[in-house]
């Protein structure tokens, strides 16, 4: 029996993809870009980042000295609180508890950045108050207009909303903290924890959630955009875009998010799935390699010369988790459909004079293209060659089911608490799972 809730979520997107790294089809025809063509393009490559060393937080000095008062309380991430008494020295703060984390291997492109060891911090200097607070982080609001988006800045984050993402003004708060205490899978955090609200906020479509990163990605490794699901206690990862010192989500609601690392699959020659084998599954699986087989197109940018062009593509992310001694099971399945928009240097000049304005940086662009749009845009890539600017066109809403499962042979089924079970074809080979949806032309390589 074809397992339709698993591919439910990406089966929609089958015809404007192509094939492409760990999370990424390559292209979907998405929606038109300022009147040109969103058909789509070659899907690009995923591969694991190069090795790099990861390095700890810097902790910062402790905060003015003072007397058993709450200070030491809000100092900034990784700092100790203030010099005082009551609190022993270092236990202010979380200092380097998670330097920002990176880059997604998933573009194809070679990822640069890294998040630190949170053992790695070293010492506050200073303890304050009763030393039982740490790092308060940071807090921040803003308003979400239904006729032209917003975006909240927060600690190095932002999260942005296009047009129509809301059907009435709406104000949104943030907060930040290093801390991943009693957070499931906390080793794997890179950076900051933040957490939007109000918690039951639903959004008409995704916004961008954009993080901060520092340092190099290990070798093998991959850095999703992950959110917390309260109701399983668990993180599920989200298609993720790889930025300049900077990640990028699509976001539909509102709770704790974070940088989760993960090990990669390299696909950047296919995922060349193996025959269904079954085999005996580990306890846990991130995503960590997708492939679409169908073909698509491109087409050019009609304000910009013939050598820029607009692409559309699929993204995707999930976890599962199996637990062989209750047979049951935890799926977690995102995907996000995104168009690609590559803008030559001489196109980034001619939009300069059209606005009248100076793009000093690709980043520079977000902001004009933005309300040019009405979509949240990010952009990443070298001014003096071309920038790279993406828009989250749809999808971006979570499948988690959990149930029981049983294997028999080559076949896996899944049997969720609520909704009809599936079964799939699989094949455990040299340690990874894999699955091969020929019917949709969608190939996943799932990694422990």
């Amino acid at each position: 029996m074809k397992n339709t809730w698993i591919a439910a979520v990406i089966v929609g997107f089958a015809a404007m993809t192509a094939c492409g790294g760990d999370d990424s089809g390559g292209g979907s025809g998405g929606k038109k870009s300022t009147g040109g063509t969103s058909g789509g393009g070659s899907g690009g490559t995923s591969t694991g980042g190069s090795g790099g060393t990861t390095t700890g937080g810097t902790s910062g000095s402790g905060g003015a000295a003072g007397s058993g008062g709450s200070a030491g309380s809000g100092g900034a991430a990784g700092t100790g609180g203030a010099s005082g008494s009551g609190g022993s020295a270092g236990s202010g703060g979380s200092a380097g508890s998670g330097g920002a984390a990176g880059n997604d291997a998933s573009t194809g492109g070679t990822p640069n950045d890294a998040g630190n060891d949170a053992s790695t911090g070293g010492t506050p200097s200073d303890a304050g108050g009763d030393g039982s607070t740490g790092d308060s982080g940071t807090k921040a609001s803003a308003q979400i207009d239904a006729a032209k988006g917003g975006k909240l800045d927060i600690d190095g984050a932002s999260l942005q909303f296009g047009k129509s993402a809301v059907s009435a003004t709406i104000t949104i708060d943030g907060a930040s903290s290093s801390s991943t205490s009693g957070l499931p899978r906390a080793s794997d955090l890179r950076g900051k924890i933040y957490e939007f609200s109000p918690d039951a906020t639903k959004f008409l479509k995704p916004g961008m959630l954009i993080l901060p990163t520092t340092g190099t990605l290990p070798s093998g490794k991959l850095w999703y955009v992950a959110y917390l699901d309260t109701a399983n206690n668990t993180w599920i990862t989200l298609p993720t875009l790889s930025l300049t010192n900077r990640v990028a989500a699509p976001v539909t609601h509102f709770t704790k998010f974070a940088i989760l690392e993960t090990n990669g699959a390299d696909v950047t020659a296919g995922c060349n799935p193996p025959a269904a084998c079954g085999g005996t599954l580990a306890s846990h699986y991130d995503l960590g390699g997708f492939c679409y087989t169908g073909t698509f197109s491109s087409g050019s940018l009609p304000f910009c010369p013939t050598n820029s062009t607009s692409t559309g593509g699929i993204r995707a992310a999930g976890v599962l988790d199996f637990n062989s001694g209750a047979s049951t099971f935890l799926y977690g399945l995102t995907a996000a459909t995104r168009t690609e928009m590559v803008l030559q240097k001489a196109c980034v000049d001619g939009l300069e004079g059209t606005f009248s304005t100076t793009f000093a940086t690709c980043e520079a662009l977000e902001p004009t293209l933005s309300t040019a749009f009405n979509d949240a845009v990010a952009c990443t890539g070298n001014r003096a060659v071309s920038c790279q600017c993406y828009i989250w066109q749809s999808g971006g809403d979570s499948v988690v089911k959990t149930g029981t499962y049983s294997t028999a042979g080559s076949n896996l089924t899944l049997t969720p608490t609520v909704g009809a079970p599936g079964s799939i074809p699989y094949c455990v080979q040299n340690g990874k799972m894999y699955y091969d949806d020929t019917a949709n032309k969608f190939q996943y390589v799932y990694v422990p």
